[in-house]
C-alpha cells in the first residue's frame, strides 16, 4: 500500500497575507489519524494565521469525507460534477449542514443545474455565458450562488 501524505502550501502577499494550503493524501485507505496529525502540524506552523483548509476529495468516497469531517475539516473540493453531487448527497445531513463544498474544476454549462443546488462555491467561472447560466439556475432554485471568476489578464487565448 502506498501511503504518501503531503502538504503543499502557497503564500501570496498583496497588502495582506493570504495563505492557502492543500492537504493531499494518496493511498489505498484514508487514515483519519494521519489527516488529523497533518492538520495540527499545519495549524502550528502558520500560527497565528487561521486560513481555511480545503481537502480535495475527488478520488475518495463518502466514508473518507466523513473521516475527514471527524478529524476537523469542513471545506471539501470536488471537480467531477455528477460523481461529486451523488457523493455529497449521500453524506449524513449533519456533515452537509456544517461543511462547505467547493466545485473547483472546469464547469460545463450542461452540468450547472447539478452543481448549483449542491455546492456552496463554484471556482473557475471562465466565461460570461457560464456566469449567466449559473445566475439563471441559482435564481430558479432561490439561491445566491458564490462564485470565483477566472480573469485572463495575460491576454492568452
Amino acid at each position: 500500500m502506498n501511503k504518501y501524505f503531503g502538504l503543499h502550501k502557497k503564500i501570496l502577499y498583496n497588502g495582506n497575507m493570504l495563505i492557502s494550503w492543500v492537504l493531499s493524501c494518496r493511498g489505498e485507505w484514508f487514515m483519519q489519524g494521519i489527516v488529523k496529525d497533518n492538520l495540527l502540524r499545519i495549524r502550528k506552523e502558520i500560527e497565528p494565521c487561521q486560513p481555511r483548509i480545503m481537502w480535495v476529495t475527488k478520488y475518495y468516497g463518502a466514508d473518507a469525507i466523513i473521516d475527514a469531517y471527524n478529524a476537523g475539516l469542513r471545506d471539501f473540493g470536488e471537480s467531477r460534477a455528477i460523481e461529486a453531487c451523488e457523493k455529497i448527497n449521500s453524506l449524513p445531513q449533519e456533515i452537509r449542514d456544517n461543511s462547505e463544498f467547493h466545485f473547483i474544476g472546469h464547469l460545463q454549462t450542461n452540468k450547472v443545474k447539478n452543481v448549483v443546488g449542491v455546492f456552496d462555491y463554484i471556482h473557475s467561472v471562465d466565461s460570461v455565458k457560464l456566469a449567466q447560466c449559473i445566475s439563471q439556475m441559482a435564481m430558479n432554485v432561490g439561491k445566491i450562488q458564490k462564485i470565483f471568476i477566472q480573469v485572463n489578464n495575460a491576454c492568452e487565448e
